[in-house]
């Protein structure tokens, strides 16, 4: 209880016996371990705030209606380390106790394919598309008549989540001046919007594609696409998936298929298992590619030595410079299952501990492709 000082230490929590964290205003740690004994639980009673990261090794968990946020900048995103806890080791009170996984996002004006490294069973209550990148239930209008009002009317804090378009605001959506979809998912070849982003769980898809403009606090009107874009840090919230995952739960996919990192860390898809038809190869989206109307393309990269080597943009122009080694938290992809099919596992040891450094860092100043090709810009 008190404050404590960590001085970027890795702080232990270890032995048989129950422990309450409690402090004055929440405590950050750099690096955290829970390395308990048999049945020793340790209860969080106060938010935490990890800035590098946490390891969950053994004994239990309770988040006691405080939440721990695994913190993103513009330098560096912390992470869920290797991990060898299930998911029910971790108890979930109501309210706040979840685990908040930020992912920072530069002033770039452009579609991200994201995921959310949560459980996907709706046994435990699941969390809307509105709650992770939005966070509120119902859409606000952003038209130069209203605007004003709805920053005003919003309780999200400056520099945090999106905006959403597409529909109405009664099914969540925020209003634009064209209303064009600012999500989309993929089905059969086809990009998609959903008809609501308040009652669909973020988990229900492995991944979506979102268009980002900023934050929803300072942004301001949503007008023209030659507006400037601010910087923005979403903080989907949920409990977080530990152990091995397997696409699909059983059986196999063919064709093109997104796939969400299912960690909040960056994971190797080198060492992912693949079977069947699945190639050593995954496609991305680089958001800072001159696509149709400037807002990305996807680039696929195929192993080769020790890195993945990326092609020439499969739509619109330029040279990537996307990361290419590991999968960053709260990204997606799209792996090509092939027409005899197979699957991919994730484990725990395909997590990876270099932060990476492209895909959502400030830059400085086939089928595929024609199923892209759907993916439009908005404003």
């Amino acid at each position: 209880t008190g404050t404590f000082v960590q001085n970027n230490r890795n702080v232990n929590f270890n032995g048989g016996g129950d422990g309450i964290l409690t402090a004055t205003s929440g405590q950050t740690f750099s690096f955290m371990t829970l390395n308990k004994t048999g049945t020793g639980r340790l209860t969080i009673s106060e938010n935490v705030a990890i800035t590098d990261s946490i390891g969950l090794k053994s004994g239990k968990l309770t988040l006691d209606n405080k939440g721990i946020s695994i913190i993103s900048t513009a330098s560096k995103t912390a992470r869920v380390g290797v991990s060898s806890m299930l998911m029910a080791d971790i108890t979930y009170t109501s309210g706040s106790g979840k685990f908040f996984v930020q992912r920072y996002i530069p002033a770039k004006r452009s579609w991200r394919l994201l995921s959310a490294p949560f459980n996907p069973n709706p046994s435990i209550g699941t969390h809307s598309i509105s709650e992770a990148w939005q966070e509120r239930s119902t859409g606000l209008n952003y038209t130069a008549a209203q605007f004003a009002a709805s920053i005003s009317a919003d309780t999200i804090s400056t520099g945090f989540s999106t905006h959403i378009t597409g529909g109405s605001t009664a099914n969540g959506f925020d209003s634009s001046p064209t209303n064009y979809t600012g999500i989309r998912f993929y089905n059969s070849g086809t990009w998609l919007t959903p008809g609501n982003v308040n009652g669909t769980s973020v988990n229900s898809k492995e991944g979506w594609m979102l268009f980002v403009r900023g934050d929803r606090k300072s942004y301001g009107e949503i007008t023209t696409q030659i507006k400037a874009a601010t910087v923005t840090t979403l903080r989907p919230r949920g409990q977080i998936y530990l152990g091995d995952k397997r696409i699909p739960t059983t059986g196999n996919l063919t064709g093109f298929q997104v796939v969400g990192n299912p960690y909040a860390s960056a994971v190797d898809f080198n060492t992912v298992t693949k079977t069947g038809s699945v190639p050593n190869t995954y496609t991305v989206w680089d958001p800072y590619l001159n696509g149709s109307n400037g807002t990305g393309a996807f680039v696929t990269l195929t192993r080769s030595g020790s890195v993945y080597l990326r092609s020439t943009p499969l739509t619109g122009t330029g040279t990537s410079t996307y990361d290419n080694l590991y999968i960053p938290s709260g990204a997606a992809v799209m792996v090509d299952f092939g027409t005899t099919g197979g699957s991919l596992t994730f484990k725990e040891s395909d997590k990876n501990a270099l932060s990476t450094t492209t895909a959502f860092r400030p830059v400085k100043n086939s089928l595929l492709q024609t199923v892209l090709e759907t993916v439009e810009s908005d404003t």
